[in-house]
């Protein structure tokens, strides 16, 4: 068993060790952290003097801009591929040349008059590639000089083609105006894109000027076929070029000397002003980069052994059995883990987004003490509220201005959700937490700045959409019971439905005890909503603490008729023995039906290791004792109370049963039976391990009597009227 405790115990120390660590590495690492400002906001420190001469760096969103404009400019690269233009033109010379020659021909057999080369010279045109039907030429076309110009109009066309170049790409998809033609790799020509061809406007250029010239259809249909791509684009190149313009652009645009004042206390920080402190704190981490960053590594750490060491005081000291449950604390430490997580992704969007606006106010921070509060209650849900805002505070721009607001938004979250009833309950609480950021926020900045005008109403905008996100809280909730094997307010909700089938079994089955039950879950939550507890859990925990009864109903006073008793036939012992059975069949009924641990506790404990007196007393009679020295067979198995919910119905359920056996429930009555009822459970030792106090015992019983009194109050008898 000690080493059973011991590996616990290392357990736990083990899970806070890596809540620090974890979270300190999450955290930002800041190179400087000793200026504390937001942009638009007064500089709350003393005046910023220039420590030494630096260099002011171009914001990250100037120089990403810059480079996205240098990128863009950069022409695209097409490297000329000579042979095509060589082949081309050698090919349509020897097509152009046979037409040349077939033409000539035809013409000087048609002038001689002879048939047979007229037949032949045709049969030739129309073996060639093009296609000449000699019957479609005039006596014009067939000019001797007009033949002799085939071949160099031809050759003319095609070469301006090569001469202004054919890329492989479409116009239309070159975003730059320039482009880079290279005959080689180092010999760069920059022309306009209107200066070269892509593929169809090379095809239209020569169809536009074979239309101008004769027999321009037939050399149209040669030239057209050796019109190809000759400037091919080159990504390779293409991208050096864009990597050269990149690493051209200059970070630096200006230089801060010693001694010169960069903003003074209560001036509004600009954006200028922003710039220069930038540069300033990337100047001291060039020069003390090992120093600052163990530094503020070191301080993140201390800062958060110290927040965890009073985390674990509070525990201890109020919540041990959340403390000394190693599953209970992991869901705490994970909870808080996810909350500095997410505030570190809400940061992160101040340095990609150039609008000057808190986007730490992005991270619902509230869902921490609701999801605290669901689980355990709403004090402790209070106190990770606050450790959580200071840890947040650690990387917020203006920490004090954040852990506030935080600090006010999370304990009306709390506050709200103190009676869960519903789900609806949820979305409440989120409207009750924007209103409480909206004030909490518009407060502090007219208190520092003294005027609506210079607040930057953007940052509402983020609150509301961090209200909104604490929805999400819902469906969480269920994660983390399936996670960590616990139970919280909406799984009791559920429960409270009398139409479970447990419930509806023991309304059929023992109709007393179930009647007797919803009194007792009255009496209860109402003592725990005064002395403090989970009012919910107690009300379900009364519903099925008697769920056992349901084997053996007619064996119990509240499901008898009158004059039918089968005790009566059974000696004290086997009596007891029946009673005291009903505690561990309600344990099975529990269990198959998945009632959560917290349930069964209620169930187990409702009548702690108490005697079952009236079986007792007849054994005594039976037997002539005046006590027996060994009553085990009369007493529940227990364990006693372990906690304020389960003390309470136990005393509950005693002060309800004894209550319905009274035969003149007096007020005088029914307060001398609560207080003889709670004094024996104290002189038993029911409630040595409930953590229950003697202002709560005083409560207790001033609750219970004032419940049973108007429940047994007796009407007003009236005078009766005096007959006319």
């Amino acid at each position: 068993m000690a080493l059973s405790e011991r590996r616990k115990s290392l357990i736990r120390v083990g899970l806070v060790m890596t809540f620090i660590i974890i979270t300190t590495l999450t955290l930002p690492q800041p190179a400087i952290m000793e200026y504390n400002y937001e942009v638009g906001k007064p500089w709350t420190s003393e005046n910023l003097i220039a420590p030494f001469d630096f260099a002011l760096e171009k914001p990250e969103d100037a120089i990403r801009e810059e480079t996205q404009t240098r990128e863009e400019s950069v022409p695209e690269v097409y490297l000329l591929k000579s042979t095509i233009e060589a082949d081309a033109l050698r090919n349509a010379r020897n097509h152009l040349q046979l037409l040349t020659l077939a033409l000539s021909e035809y013409r000087q057999a048609k002038q001689n008059g002879e048939n047979a080369k007229i037949e032949k010279s045709e049969e030739k045109l129309d073996q060639l590639d093009p296609g000449v039907n000699a019957s479609d030429l005039r006596r014009e076309d067939l000019e001797k000089n007009l033949i002799a110009q085939i071949e160099p109009l031809g050759v003319e066309i095609l070469s301006e083609v090569y001469r202004r170049g054919v890329i492989s790409r479409l116009k239309s998809e070159i975003q730059s105006n320039t482009i880079s033609l290279r005959i080689s790799p180092s010999r760069e020509e920059l022309v306009s894109r209107e200066e070269v061809l892509d593929m169809e406007e090379a095809s239209k250029f020569v169809k536009d000027k074979c239309d101008r010239i004769p027999f321009g259809e037939q050399m149209y249909k040669i030239l057209i076929r050796e019109v190809k791509v000759n400037y091919f684009f080159d990504e390779n190149l293409f991208q050096q070029d864009r990597e050269i313009a990149k690493n051209s652009i200059l970070k630096n645009f200006g230089k801060v000397h010693k001694g010169d004042l960069i903003v003074s206390r209560g001036q509004v920080v600009t954006e200028e002003i922003r710039v220069i402190i930038t540069s300033l704190v990337k100047a001291k981490q060039g020069t003390m980069v090992t120093f600052n960053t163990g530094a503020v590594l070191l301080g993140k750490f201390i800062s958060l052994v110290i927040l965890s060491i009073l985390l674990i005081i509070f525990l201890r000291t109020h919540r041990s059995r959340v403390f000394y449950r190693n599953r209970k604390l992991a869901l705490i430490l994970l909870v808080m883990y996810l909350m500095a997580l997410l505030a570190v992704l809400a940061a992160g969007i101040n340095y990609r987004v150039a609008y000057a606006i808190n986007y730490l106010y992005l991270t619902p921070v509230c869902m921490a003490p609701i999801l605290v509060t669901v689980f355990f209650d709403g004090r402790l849900g209070m106190y990770i509220n606050v450790m959580v805002s200071l840890i947040l505070g650690m990387i917020a721009p203006n920490s004090y201005e954040f852990v506030f607001i935080q600090i006010s938004a999370g304990t009306v979250a709390v506050y709200s959700l103190q009676k869960l009833r519903s789900r609806s309950t949820i979305l409440s609480t989120a409207s009750w937490i924007f209103l409480t950021y909206a004030f909490a926020f518009l407060g502090y900045n007219l208190l520092i700045k003294g005027n609506f005008e210079s607040i930057d109403y953007a940052n509402l905008i983020l609150l509301l959409i961090n209200s909104l996100l604490t929805i999400i809280t819902y469906p969480l909730i269920y994660v983390f019971e399936k996670i960590f094997g616990l139970t919280s307010d909406l799984t009791f909700l559920e429960l409270l439905d009398t139409n479970h089938p447990l419930l509806k079994e023991l309304s059929s089955k023992a109709p007393g005890t179930f009647q007797h039950s919803l009194q007792v879950a009255n009496l209860a939550e109402s003592v725990v909503d005064q002395i403090g507890g989970n009012g919910l859990k107690t009300r379900v925990g009364a519903l099925f603490h008697d769920i056992g009864k349901m084997s053996n109903p007619m064996y119990f006073i509240e499901n008898q008729t009158p004059g039918s008793n089968p005790h009566n036939q059974l000696s004290p012992e086997k009596s007891a023995e029946i009673i005291i059975q009903h505690v561990a069949e309600g344990i099975r009924l529990a269990r198959e039906h998945n009632l959560p641990s917290e349930i069964l506790d209620f169930i187990k404990t409702h009548h702690g290791t108490s005697r079952v007196e009236y079986f007792y007393r007849n054994h005594l009679r039976q037997t002539r004792e005046i006590k027996d020295s060994e009553d085990y067979n009369f007493r529940y198995k227990g364990p006693v109370p372990t906690t304020r919910e389960t003390a309470v119905l136990m005393v509950a359920d005693s002060v309800e049963a004894a209550s319905r056996a009274l035969p003149n429930p007096t007020p005088n009555e029914l307060t001398r039976l609560v207080q003889q009822i709670i004094q024996h459970k104290i002189s038993e030792n029911q409630f040595e391990n409930a953590g229950i106090s003697f202002n709560d015992v005083r409560r207790m019983k001033e609750i219970l009597t004032q419940k049973l009194i108007s429940v047994y109050h007796q009407r007003v008898e009236y005078p009766k009227e005096a007959s006319v």
